[in-house]
């Protein structure tokens, strides 16, 4: 479904990223940890069209995201959770959850399936049902990371990103994201997730992906997680792969 060959991603002059390649097959769920400075987030924004800076390969369902403004990307079928959530706090749950869906709102006959898909994230998280007129700026960490997802599930995405959904999180909130995202691939999604540490993955048996990077001698397919979360150190740009 996504295949990146070769990334290499800069801020002006500064290169972020060194020849970074992975690729995501439908119905997949892949974590791709490393720790702070590694790349994940510039990789996701690349990916996205948030940033315009690249050199490389990046394919959507066969078909290159090049030149692509976010917008588009988004109508091709990919949504991100960003890091930090990036909610509108003065706006109500409610609120936020429809500018998910903002640019199907266009189509007249998207409009039916908007709502069930509004019903859907609300069955989902049933605690943004009981504050779906309250502003998102006085929900907690949790029901905020909630409402991002809610968000970006209301694009009716095929492929899901999450830029470390864990951040801030108490551990039994971890969980339940993290049993969101098994029924979202149970239900057939989609889904590359970043984390930091491979311990808050693991329960959830992703298939972990150090990614192929361009002065990383350490390169190798991912593999499934196992419970122990064990992480082994690659050199070069601070990624992990799972023992």
């Amino acid at each position: 479904m996504l295949r990146v060959r070769n990334l290499k991603c800069y801020y002006g002059k500064i290169r972020a990223i060194n020849g970074v390649s992975l690729s995501v097959r439908p119905g997949e769920l892949i974590a791709l940890i490393g720790a702070n400075g590694a790349g994940k987030s510039t990789l996701l924004q690349a990916v996205c069209g948030l940033i315009s800076q690249w050199e490389g390969e990046i394919e959507l369902e066969k078909h290159s995201l090049r030149g692509l403004k976010a917008p588009t990307i988004v109508e091709r079928g990919l949504s991100l959770v960003p890091e930090g959530r990036l909610l509108f706090p003065p706006m109500s749950v409610l609120d936020n959850l429809r500018l998910g869906a903002y640019l199907r709102y266009r189509r007249r006959e998207q409009r039916a399936l908007i709502a069930e898909d509004l019903e859907r994230v609300m069955a989902l998280f049933p605690v943004l049902q009981e504050r779906a007129v309250q502003p998102a700026g006085t929900l907690s960490g949790g029901e905020q990371q909630m409402l991002a997802i809610g968000r970006a599930l209301m694009a009716r995405p095929r492929l899901l990103l999450l830029d470390e959904p864990s951040m801030g999180l108490a551990p039994f909130l971890v969980r339940l994201i993290l049993d969101t995202l098994v029924q979202l691939k149970q239900e057939g999604m989609t889904i590359l997730l970043i984390e930091q540490r491979a311990r808050r993955t693991a329960d959830c048996r992703p298939r972990v992906c150090p990614g192929e990077w361009a002065d990383c001698p350490g390169r190798g397919r991912g593999r499934p997680a196992g419970r122990s979360g064990r992480e082994t150190r690659l050199p070069g740009q601070g990624l992990s792969r799972i023992l």
